[in-house]
This record gives C-alpha cells, sequence and structure tokens, in this order.
C-alpha cells in the first residue's frame, strides 16, 4: 500500500510564468522501504509544438531518496488536441522513465497504461527529433526508459492516435531513477 504525505501546494514556480508550475508537491513512503519526492501539475495549452512544449517540474530529491517524480495531467483528442509537448532538462545525469497513464494512475502499473492504440509517447531531443517511441509497442506499452544527460533539453510528445473523437485524460509520469 502507498501512503501520501502532502507537504502543501505550491502556488508559483519561479521561471514558470504560470504554466506548468507545480499543483502539489510531497514524499512518496511505501511502508519505509522506498521514499522519494514528487511533484504533481497540470497541462497547459497551447503546447503543440517544441516552441511552447509545458516544462516539467522536476523535483530535487535528497541524498536519501530511492527516486523522484513529476506527474502532469493533461488530454488530447484524436480531432481537436492531437498532440501534447512537455520538456524537461535533467540536473543529473540519470536513467529517466517515461510513461503515460489513465489519469491519477500510480506509475508503474501495466493495468492503468494508457493503450498504445489510443494514444503514445515519444521521447525527442532538443532539435525536435524522435529518439524513442512507444508508438505500435505492444509488448511494453507506453512506457519509454532513457539515460538522461544532466543539462540536456528532452521533449515527451504525447500524441492522440485513435481517442474515437473523444477526450483522453491521461497522467504523464517523468521519473529519475536514482542509484
Amino acid at each position: 500500500m502507498k501512503t501520501f504525505i502532502w507537504l502543501g501546494l505550491t502556488l508559483a514556480t519561479a521561471g514558470c510564468g504560470g504554466a506548468g508550475a507545480p499543483d502539489a508537491t510531497g514524499i512518496f513512503d511505501d511502508s519505509g522501504t522506498r521514499t522519494g519526492v514528487f511533484l504533481v501539475q497540470s497541462e497547459a495549452e497551447p503546447n503543440d509544438n517544441t516552441g511552447t512544449a509545458n516544462a516539467v517540474a522536476l523535483p530535487t530529491p535528497s541524498s536519501t531518496d530511492d527516486f523522484a517524480w513529476a506527474e502532469v495531467n493533461g488530454s488530447i483528442h484524436d480531432q481537436t488536441d492531437v498532440v501534447d509537448l512537455f520538456s524537461f532538462t535533467p540536473a543529473r545525469t540519470r536513467t529517466f522513465k517515461i510513461e503515460l497513464c489513465e489519469l491519477d494512475c500510480r506509475a508503474g502499473s501495466d493495468l492503468q497504461r494508457v493503450d498504445v492504440s489510443i494514444a503514445y509517447i515519444s521521447l525527442l531531443d532538443d532539435a525536435g527529433i524522435v529518439l524513442m517511441t512507444s508508438q505500435n509497442n505492444i509488448t511494453d506499452g507506453n512506457t519509454l526508459s532513457i539515460d538522461a544527460n544532466s543539462g540536456v533539453l528532452y521533449y515527451v510528445e504525447v500524441m492522440a492516435e485513435n481517442t474515437s473523437n473523444a477526450t483522453v485524460s491521461y497522467t504523464l509520469y517523468v521519473e529519475e531513477r536514482i542509484p
């Protein structure tokens, strides 16, 4: 069982200009075996290209944390809002896991990932070139893993494939794996 301890709400974050500012921060503790920090934020439109991508605020883990993640709640539609773009720049060279789940799911649950036939994620470099994608990946689904370099800008693209002309809400996770 996971217990979430909410420390408080962040109403504004310096340098974010409102879009992509964290809605909440917290500490994760699953019965004392693993701990981490997380930030929750909401998607802000427009964010359909690299020039308007929402910045994902990555939390700063302490020396005792096992992991840190950011979660972004958003929505897409295959006719009216086909793509959402997010950016992040790691402060440290680490492995990052990126997942697209149903709204408010928790990272790591295969049962709650958005089906790749509905929407998929791609990781892009700072020039907007696709490095990897979950499109058509029925084995791993909507999860990607990258050894990201510190100070390098990355983009995560959420692309509507077939939402049956309906809005699909999602939670995007960007998790830093701490050695």
